[in-house]
């Protein structure tokens, strides 16, 4: 799967991709290209997966790791998947998975 990365701050760019690209293969999504669209202070990370919408909904961070001044470097974040599908009144998500993922960054 390709991945294409539309986001810039530096906070995310060390794991994004790598935590994106896990979340699809335990989702079970075959693809071929995925976009990260955005993704919002509060963890929201919006995606397109072969032209269908889907967004990440991330919580319960947990620091798993200390770099060797005790700054954490890893974290344990529960998501939920979900699929944008239209309705009547816009749209609303509709859950394709769920689970719990390991990131990490260099500090």
């Amino acid at each position: 799967m390709k991945i294409i990365n539309k986001t810039t701050d530096e906070t995310y760019i060390q794991w994004i991709e790598s935590f994106v690209k896990e979340v699809i293969t335990k989702a079970n999504i075959t693809c071929n290209e995925v976009v990260i669209e955005d993704i919002e202070h509060s963890k929201h990370i919006s995606l397109t997966i072969d032209g269908d919408e889907y967004d990440i909904r991330t919580w319960n961070f947990r620091p798993v790791k200390k770099d060797k001044n005790g700054v954490t470097c890893a974290e344990m974040i529960e998501y939920t998947l979900f699929q944008m599908v239209k309705d009547s009144t816009g749209s609303h998500g509709e859950e394709v998975s769920e689970g719990r993922t390991k990131i990490a960054w260099e500090n």
